[in-house]
């Protein structure tokens, strides 16, 4: 190719960073294709970028606040993405003076990519634009976009249609039906018709001369290799714009769905097939159907979409599914990526915060159920004794006496002790997995869940000894030992307390 680099901007970006950047990527030996006069207010964005990829291996586009007042629409732009053919990138975004939220705004799918941003400095900037490029070249065995250069609408259409019947190509000339140029079996053209501006047959001779089509016979031809690739990515790129066109325009997230599937079906090696396996995913999202979006957004990254959103989406669609523990391990994934964007970078951190709380919540709910269980052993073993000391009173024949109410009452108090060390036990176990207590936030979530097991029991214990402190007319006994139920229940939460703390700063010493 003729230039390494075209740069794609907006003129009132010239001055503050495009000419030194120029500049400086010509300094260090790359060809630049760079036209001064570029994005005029109402040019067509799509011709210019076309005519700069013809003549370059990669193309720089600068987006901006000036870029995006700009006439872009866009359907070009993610048209553009889409013609990146087989998963190969050619085109690098920089920022300039723009933030995600304006990027995303126009291009979702550049958004999405990783960026190089003006604000680090024009070296820097370079530098990564430098190690781009030497990274697709150690990838990048064939050159293959020598054979599109400048390829009209004509030609691409001819390539296109043919696709479509097995790739084959008839000249047809009778008497009765003049010169036709028929593709597959049913679709003909009038090469001489007036009112068609262009002549097939010259666009089919370009074809040929381009290794696009080869010639069999006099009237019949065939595309070659590289004509199929081609008139495929045309497909796809066709496709792929009326996907994204009911999937962010007309909100028909259906047809948008069936369209990504006719990709993934006809391109299933291709890196486009990703992308759209990705778009089912994300549009089964959108229509609140969790099961497949999971099921489609699995098949994504297992074909080998390694990119962070892919992970992100997945992230979501379990989440809504409530599998808390698969959706976090998503979400730290899709932070681990090389490309992962700035909007990840935001989002995934909090909604990670969010599983870890589900998480909690679906242990919390298992300790409690075996605290049910055992702490129901505990209540048995309190009423038996209890059953004794009333035994014991009858047979005296005796109204409750001091020394038996005090003997039932630190029986409860024991009682209630064996249970807040249970609530702990199955807490630290379940919930934390035995693991050390390293936060004063997991210290305070403990002591919370021990605090409501405690004051629960503290208060049915009262009740039950007011009945029996009546029983004994002492009011003296039932203010004492009232206050004692609140002492040693206190204490034993206390202790509790202390030795989390105790446990924390043991293991940060062990960090240390």
């Amino acid at each position: 190719m003729k230039w390494d680099l075209f740069i794609c901007h907006a003129s009132e970006d010239k001055k503050d960073f495009i000419q030194p950047f120029v500049k400086k990527l010509v300094s260090c030996g790359l060809k630049v294709w760079h036209d001064d006069d570029i994005l005029v207010l109402g040019d067509s964005l799509r011709r210019s970028i076309d005519e700069g990829l013809s003549k370059s291996r990669y193309g720089i586009v600068v987006l901006s606040p000036s870029f995006f007042e700009k006439e872009w629409p866009q359907k070009e732009l993610d048209g553009l993405v889409a013609r990146e053919r087989e998963g190969i990138k050619v085109i690098f975004p920089i920022w300039h003076k723009v933030e995600f939220n304006d990027v995303v705004k126009y291009s979702p799918t550049l958004a999405d990519r990783i960026a190089a941003k003006s604000s680090e400095g024009i070296d820097e900037v370079v530098d990564k634009v430098k190690r781009s490029i030497r990274d697709k070249n150690e990838s990048t065995t064939i050159d293959s976009s020598e054979y599109y250069r400048d390829l009209s609408e004509e030609e691409a259409n001819v390539l296109l249609l043919a696709l479509h019947f097995g790739g084959e190509i008839k000249i047809i000339e009778t008497d009765q039906i003049g010169r036709f140029l028929q593709l597959g079996d049913r679709d003909y053209y009038d090469i001489n018709h007036p009112e068609i501006r262009i002549s097939y047959l010259e666009a089919l001779k370009r074809l040929i001369d381009r290794n696009l089509v080869f010639q069999e016979t006099e009237r019949w031809f065939n595309l070659t290799k590289i004509g199929f690739e081609y008139a495929r990515s045309f497909e796809t790129n066709d496709l792929m714009e009326k996907a994204w066109h009911y999937y962010e325009n007309e909100k028909n997230y259906t047809e948008a769905i069936r369209l990504y599937r006719e990709i993934v079906k006809k391109y299933p090696e291709s890196g486009t097939s990703k992308e759209a396996q990705k778009m089912i995913g994300i549009n089964y999202l959108h229509l609140d159907d969790s099961i497949n979006a999971e099921l489609e957004l699995k098949k994504c990254i297992d074909i080998g979409n390694d990119f962070s959103s892919a992970f992100f989406y997945y992230g979501e669609a379990l989440l809504k599914n409530k599998k808390f523990q698969e959706a976090k391990t998503a979400f730290e994934h899709s932070l681990s990526k090389p490309d992962t964007p700035d909007w990840i970078k935001t989002e995934a951190p909090e909604i990670i915060k969010l599983c870890d709380k589900k998480i909690i919540s679906e242990l919390a709910s298992l300790a409690d159920q075996k605290y049910e269980v055992e702490q129901a052993k505990i209540k048995a073993e309190i009423e038996m004794e209890e059953k004794e000391i009333i035994e014991q009173k009858g047979t005296q024949g005796l109204r409750w006496s001091s020394v038996l109410a005090r003997e039932l009452l630190n029986m409860n108090i024991a009682g209630i002790q064996r249970k807040i060390g249970l609530r702990l036990e199955l807490d630290k176990n379940i919930i934390f997995s035995c693991q050390p207590i390293i936060s004063e936030e997991e210290i305070a979530f403990l002591y919370n869940r021990l605090k409501a097991i405690a004051d629960s029991e503290r208060k049915v214990l009262k009740e039950k000894m007011m009945v029996i402190y009546k029983e004994c007319h002492t009011e003296n006994l039932l203010s004492t030992d009232t206050c004692k139920i609140d002492k040693e229940i206190d204490m034993s939460l206390q202790g509790c307390l202390t030795n989390l703390k105790i446990e924390k700063e043991q293991v940060l010493i062990k960090t240390e």
